[in-house]
């Protein structure tokens, strides 16, 4: 229903086609007012827009813009015979809408290049499931197009999870999701478009641990912080985490130097692995000793501080003489009571906040993450969101070339 009457119309000087008009007279009667006028309405058929995959057709004519639209996304994923070609309605045909044809298993015709051809099915990635620790056995995989559901968990077993600190009845809830048939999905949303397998909140479940849709490392803030805080960034900034050392890789490649302060027995040795050593100095501290907020061997200002996981308040008393007044402090898991303190703490001396709330990498559960600053040129942009790079893809909208 994209497509200019005038371009139905020429199709009628070719007398050997069926063709059919995918909306009726009723629901667009200024297109078929112009078929009328153009005297061939008597030789197109009024259809559905489902007939294209209810019945099958030789040639497909989809209009440029039509591809804004989810629903006819959808349809075109589920089709697999015949050929698609885009109507430009007079204007050129932007590269993203042949992009994303090409996204939904469409790719040129090797003879009519104008044309395009189910040449393959859209894929999902499939990822090599790591249970977190303590997930024992992995649950079977659910029948394409089901949902799996973990065993059932008495209010017995449930008090002794939260009285214990096991990870058996969570890991079983990652692993639901996890081990969902996320192929099913794909038939009929591309992966690239699927938010929950692109952005890597489903690999994050699989790896058990922070990570985008192609399995490399990212913070543990909420999305919506990594998203705010990534544009921020500068190459000549230096950064200073307080963590567990699995992002190290993503601040390396944002900005210059990053000095990590671990505290000892609470990180994951394999997390340093595969880290190039240079611009990066990574510490090992027990949480209690006075070494953990010592930084006096950092030479500098510090142009952005994490303050993750273990002493949230002293980390903020330390690192606010060495803040510069352009930089930005993150606090990881800012909803926990631990991190109030330190939030009064950076209040106190004229840092503004902001909360970030959603779903935490690798958890199913929701977090906050909040970020401080001074410098007003943080929130009032130049850019404007349609030239946003993310760490977890582009948009719809973007995909879509909107």
């Amino acid at each position: 229903s994209g497509v200019e009457p005038l371009t139905v119309a020429d199709s009628a000087d070719l007398s050997r086609l069926h063709r059919a008009f995918a909306c009726f007279p009723d629901q667009a009667p200024w297109a078929w007012d112009g078929l009328r006028a153009l005297g061939v309405s008597g030789q197109v058929v009024p259809t559905r827009i489902e007939a294209v995959i209810d019945e099958e057709w030789d040639l497909i004519v989809i209009g440029s813009d039509d591809f804004v639209d989810p629903y006819m996304m959808n349809l075109l994923t589920r089709i697999t015979t015949g050929r698609i070609a885009i109507a430009g309605n007079g204007k050129p045909i932007p590269p993203s809408r042949r992009m994303l044809l090409a996204q939904l298993g469409w790719l040129p015709d090797p003879e009519w290049p104008s044309l395009h051809v189910r040449l393959s099915k859209p894929t999902l990635p499939k990822f090599d499931a790591i249970a977190p620790a303590g997930a024992g056995e992995f649950l079977s995989s659910p029948a394409p197009g089901a949902v799996g559901r973990a065993p059932e968990l008495s209010r017995t077993s449930e008090i002794e999870h939260e009285s214990s600190g096991s990870s058996d009845t969570l890991a079983l809830a990652h692993d639901t999701v996890a081990k969902f048939d996320w192929q099913s999905v794909a038939q009929y949303l591309p992966p690239e478009m699927n938010a929950l397998v692109a952005t890597g909140i489903v690999r994050s479940l699989v790896e058990a641990r922070p990570v985008d849709g192609r399995g490399y490392p990212i913070p543990a803030f909420v999305h919506g912080a990594t998203d705010f805080i990534e544009p921020l960034l500068r190459p000549e900034w230096h950064a200073l985490v307080w963590g567990t050392g699995a992002d190290l890789e993503w601040w390396s490649s944002r900005v210059s130097t990053v000095a990590a302060i671990l505290a000892k027995g609470a990180h994951d040795p394999a997390h340093l692995t595969g880290v190039g050593k240079v611009g990066i100095d990574v510490r090992i501290e027990p949480a209690d000793s006075l070494g953990y907020t010592d930084l006096s061997g950092i030479d500098g200002r510090i142009d952005v501080a994490v303050i993750g996981g273990e002493e949230p308040a002293r980390c903020a008393d330390a690192v606010l003489g060495k803040l510069s007044d352009h930089g930005l402090v993150i606090v990881e898991n800012a909803d926990r009571i631990a991190c109030a303190a330190a939030i009064g703490i950076l209040g106190d001396a004229g840092w503004r906040r902001i909360d970030f709330w959603g779903i935490l990498p690798q958890y199913l559960f929701q977090g906050c993450t909040s970020v401080f600053f001074k410098d007003d040129r943080h929130v009032n942009l130049t850019s404007t969101p349609d030239t946003h790079r993310s760490s977890f893809g582009p948009s719809f909208a973007q995909i879509t070339g909107q």
